[in-house]
C-alpha cells in the first residue's frame, strides 16, 4: 500500500497543474518486476513527466512491486523507473489516458546489474600486469557503425593484474584494456608498451568479439592477454594560415565516434614547425587544428581524417580562415507567377552549412558550424570552413512544417538536393536557396496481420533510393504513432518514400548495418505529391528477423 499512498500525494497536483476536476482522471495499474525471475521489485522509483518531459510526480512500488496512479485523461505521459542493483532501462513507456478509460497490467521489466572480472597478463611471460585501465564496454550500433557504451566506468589492476568491474548493464561487451603511459606527454621517451587492445579478438576495435554478460552474473573472463608493441607516434605539421614565430597552433586529437567526440589529447605545434603525439593507440581519429591566438569570427581552422595502425606517420593539416557564403532565401509559393519566386518569408529563419548529417539520432560533429540569420529580403551570410569530403548540406531553421528545401544553386551549379561541392577556392561564394511552402505529407496508421491499429510503435520513412552509408538510409527519419496507430510526416520534399513500422523493443537493432535498408527494400513504394497528403496503412513489422 505504500506505493499508493505515495502517488495520491501528487495526483492532485496533476489535476491543479491541469486545471481538470477531480474525477477527470484515468487509473493506471502496473508492477516493476525483474525481468530474470518476473517477481515483483520492492521499492523501485517510477518518474511520471508529461509529454513535453516535465516531470510531475514520484513514487516507490508497494512490497510486491505494485504501484497505482491516477493521472489527468485526455493526456500522453512518459514513465521511467529505477531501483538499487539493477540497470536502468534504456527507454521509457509511453502511455495516453483517454477518457473514460483505465490501464491495468501495465509491466515494467528490469535486469539486474552484472559484474566481470579477470586477470590481465603479459602474452610472452604470462606474469601479471598491474596498473592497467580494463574498461568493460558495451557493443550496439548506431547508423550502421559499431560503437561502444561507456556503461559502467574503468577499474585499474591490482599488483596481481587482478581486476573486478561491477554495476553492468547486462548485454554483450568487450574490454578495452590500456596500458599506462600519456598520450600527449611531449618528453616521453617510451618505446615499447602496452597499447589499447579490445578483447577478445585480434586486439583492433572492428574484430573485437563481443561475450555475453547476463543479467545478474559474475563472469570470469580468465586471463586477458596483451602483448607489448613499439609505441606509435603522430607528428603533426600546419600548412597555410598566417602566423609568425613564437605563436603556436592548439591541436586535437579527436576519437571518431558517432555518439559523441571529446580531445583524448591536445598538442601546441609551434609555427613553421611540427610537433608530435608520442603514444597514439591504434584506431580513427579527427585532428583538428587552429590558431587560438585569433578571434573566432575569423579564426583560421582545419580538419583531417587519421587512421593510426602499427607505425610512426606524419600528418599535415591544411588550415584556412572561415570563408564567408552570401546567399539568398527566395520563396516559390503555391499559386505564385510562373518564375515562382515571391517576397513573404517567415520571419526567423536561420541557414546552417555543416558536412551531410543522417537524418535520425543525435550525430555530434568535430566540424564547426555557425547560422547565419536570413534577412527580411531573404539575403543571409555564412562561415564555413573546409569540411572533410568536401561537401556542404544546407540546412535551414525556423521554417514552417509545410516548407521544404526544393532547390539548392551553389555560384551558379545546381546540388544534389541539399548538398552541394564546396569550392573555398571560388572567387565568389554566393547560393541560393529555393524553398517551397507546397510541401509533401504521409499520414496513416500501423495496423496487424489482422488489421487491428497498434499504438506506440516507432515509424520510419526514407526517401528512395536511399543515401546509404555504412549500410545504413542516413536520409531516413522517424516518429511515433500514438495510442491509436495514427503517425504523420510533414514538410517533405516530393518523391518515393518507403515506410515501415516497428515495436520500440525492436528499435535499436535497425541501427546494425544492412536491417533497416532490407526492410525498406521489402515494402512497396509510397510516392509524395507536391503539395500532395498520401495515406498509408503500415504494417507492423517484427523486426529483423536475424
Amino acid at each position: 500500500m505504500g506505493g499508493r499512498m505515495t502517488v495520491r500525494t501528487f495526483a492532485s497536483a496533476l489535476l491543479a497543474i491541469y486545471g481538470l476536476a477531480a474525477q477527470s482522471t484515468v487509473a493506471v495499474d502496473g508492477k516493476v518486476i525483474d525481468v530474470s525471475t518476473n517477481s515483483g521489485i520492492p521499492g523501485a522509483t517510477v518518474e511520471v513527466a508529461d509529454s513535453h518531459n516535465a516531470g510531475v510526480g514520484t513514487l516507490h512500488t508497494g512490497a510486491d512491486g505494485s504501484f497505482h496512479i491516477e493521472l489527468p485523461s485526455g493526456g500522453r505521459f512518459n514513465l521511467r523507473w529505477r531501483a538499487d542493483g539493477y540497470a536502468q532501462p534504456d527507454e521509457y513507456t509511453v502511455i495516453s489516458t483517454e477518457p473514460g478509460s483505465g490501464i491495468v497490467g501495465l509491466t515494467l521489466a528490469m535486469a539486474r546489474n552484472a559484474a566481470i572480472s579477470g586477470v590481465v597478463v603479459d602474452e610472452e611471460t604470462s606474469k601479471p600486469i598491474a596498473n592497467v585501465r580494463v574498461w568493460p564496454k558495451r557493443v550496439s550500433y548506431l547508423r550502421g557503425r559499431r560503437e561502444l557504451e561507456l556503461s559502467g566506468g574503468a577499474v585499474v589492476t591490482d599488483g596481481d593484474g587482478a581486476f573486478v568491474a561491477k554495476n553492468l548493464p547486462p548485454g554483450d561487451y568487450v574490454l578495452e584494456v590500456n596500458g599506462s603511459f600519456a598520450v600527449d606527454d611531449a618528453s616521453a621517451r617510451i618505446r615499447e608498451g602496452y597499447p589499447r587492445t579490445y578483447w577478445p579478438g585480434p586486439g583492433d576495435f572492428e574484430g573485437a568479439v563481443p561475450v555475453r554478460v547476463p543479467a545478474g552474473s559474475m563472469l570470469d573472463v580468465g586471463n586477458v592477454k596483451l602483448r607489448k608493441k613499439d609505441l606509435v607516434g603522430l607528428t603533426v605539421s600546419v600548412v597555410g594560415g598566417a602566423c609568425t614565430n613564437g605563436q603556436t597552433y592548439g591541436a586535437d586529437l579527436i576519437e571518431d565516434r558517432a555518439r559523441s567526440w571529446f580531445s583524448i589529447a591536445t598538442l601546441r605545434v609551434p609555427c613553421g614547425r611540427s610537433a608530435k603525439f608520442p603514444n597514439v593507440d591504434p584506431g580513427e581519429y579527427w585532428l583538428r587544428v587552429s590558431a587560438s591566438w585569433q578571434r573566432e569570427e575569423d579564426r583560421e581552422m582545419g580538419i583531417a581524417p587519421v587512421q593510426v595502425w602499427n607505425r610512426d606517420l606524419e600528418v599535415s593539416v591544411a588550415i584556412t580562415p572561415p570563408i564567408r557564403i552570401h546567399g539568398k532565401i527566395s520563396l516559390e509559393r503555391s499559386g505564385g507567377k510562373a518564375d515562382g519566386q515571391q517576397s513573404g518569408l517567415p520571419r526567423g529563419l536561420e541557414v546552417s552549412l555543416p558536412p551531410p548529417l543522417p537524418g535520425t539520432g543525435g550525430y555530434i560533429s568535430p566540424f564547426s558550424v555557425s547560422a547565419g540569420k536570413v534577412s527580411p529580403d531573404g539575403s543571409f551570410e555564412s562561415t564555413s570552413y573546409m569540411p572533410p569530403g568536401g561537401k556542404l548540406q544546407v540546412a535551414v531553421s525556423g521554417m514552417p512544417k509545410n516548407y521544404y528545401v526544393k532547390e539548392v544553386l551553389y555560384n551558379g551549379s545546381r546540388g544534389a538536393g541539399r548538398i552541394f561541392a564546396f569550392n573555398p577556392g571560388a572567387i565568389e561564394q554566393d547560393l541560393e536557396i529555393v524553398c517551397s511552402d507546397r510541401s509533401g505529407a504521409l499520414s496513416g496508421t500501423v495496423r496487424d496481420e489482422g488489421g487491428n491499429a497498434i499504438g506506440n510503435a516507432k515509424v520510419l520513412l526514407a526517401p528512395w533510393p536511399a543515401n546509404i552509408v555504412s549500410q545504413f538510409p542516413y536520409d531516413a527519419t522517424e516518429t511515433d504513432a500514438d495510442s491509436s496507430g495514427h503517425f504523420a510526416f510533414t514538410g517533405l520534399t516530393p518523391g518515393n518514400y518507403r515506410v515501415i513500422a516497428v515495436p520500440p523493443a525492436a528499435r535499436p537493432k535497425l541501427e546494425e548495418p544492412g536491417i533497416l535498408v532490407n526492410l525498406f527494400a521489402a515494402t512497396d513504394p509510397v510516392e509524395i505529391g507536391e503539395a500532395a497528403a498520401a495515406y498509408r496503412n503500415v504494417a507492423l513489422s517484427s523486426g529483423p528477423t536475424h
